[in-house]
């Protein structure tokens, strides 16, 4: 009788333990480590490393979404180690990550790897809109390098490629950089200039800068012109790109000047003309998502 009492015991002890079995089928995963997060424009990357041994089959990001305050999930395999998180701006302010591992079993892990961050900023978006030409009249314009016997300002704006401005040649005339200015009647963001060369050849500006200023006496370089972009060809036409600063300083001018720092024949002949000149503003639309 005690055989059998025995016997029963063990049994039940076998039965118990092979229930215990069957409810703990689940596999503790082995757990990711050393878990990073890496704020980018308008995004967060996290990355970890794997365990390199037990049982891994996929890590589990979770994170509060600081809008709407809802728990997100997101199961990411084995064979990565990263996850970017995108959309996101700055204004939001940080979040913080969870990272679980999860084995073959489904078994979630009961401890995590945590980190919080913040998405960088995310530039305003800026449209430049179409150019508007600005009516020029003479009293707008002026130069300290004009020659007084021929060229006079008014033929730069009189609207014949046959007529020109002409720099101080009687004079010292190799000095650089010299300029013809256009004083605005209001502020621009930003500008296009179109030249006409005299209808020559030899007399036409090879560097130049694009310069705006409000008082005057402090300039600002908005662009420039690099060597060999003016054709010196008779008559040659040549458009500026926008030149501006607004976008990155919401700098506005209301004077521009067109500054000569060589010429063509800048070693033998430093001399420049110009048959016509034409000035265009451009007004950017700036949209700022962190706003």
């Amino acid at each position: 009788m005690k055989k059998i009492s025995e016997l029963l015991l063990l049994s039940i002890a076998a039965l118990l333990a092979t229930s215990c079995n069957d409810d703990s089928g689940a596999v503790t995963p082995a757990m990711i480590s050393n878990l990073q997060a890496e704020p980018q424009e308008g995004a967060i990357l996290l990355t970890w490393d794997n365990p390199t041994e037990g049982d891994y089959l996929y890590a589990q990001v979770q994170y509060v979404d600081p809008l709407t305050n809802e728990l997100k999930k997101v199961n990411v395999s084995h064979f990565a180690d990263e996850y970017l998180l995108s959309g996101l701006y700055q204004k939001n302010g940080a979040y913080t990550f969870k990272v679980y591992s999860v084995s073959s079993t489904g078994t979630v892990s009961s401890t995590w790897e945590e980190v919080s961050a913040t998405a960088l900023r995310v530039p305003p978006t800026v449209t430049a809109g179409p150019p508007e030409p600005i009516q020029l009249s003479v009293d707008m314009l002026s130069s300290d390098f004009t020659e007084p016997q021929e060229g006079s300002l008014a033929n730069l704006i009189d609207g014949n490629p046959a007529t020109y401005w002409a720099c101080l040649w009687s004079s010292t005339s190799d000095s650089y950089p010299q300029w013809i200015q256009i004083d605005l009647k209001e502020p621009v963001q930003g500008v296009k200039i179109k030249t006409t060369n005299r209808a020559t050849t030899g007399y036409t500006p090879s560097v130049v800068d694009i310069q705006g200023s409000n008082d005057g006496v402090d300039w600002t370089t908005l662009g420039s012109i690099a060597a060999g972009t003016i054709p010196d060809v008779s008559n040659g036409v040549y458009e500026t790109p926008v030149m501006s600063l607004y976008p990155e300083t919401g700098a506005t001018f209301t004077k521009i000047r067109y500054t000569v720092n060589k010429v063509v024949l800048q070693d033998t002949w430093p001399l420049w003309c110009m048959a016509e000149i034409e000035l265009s503003k451009v007004s950017f639309e700036v949209i700022d998502p962190e706003a």
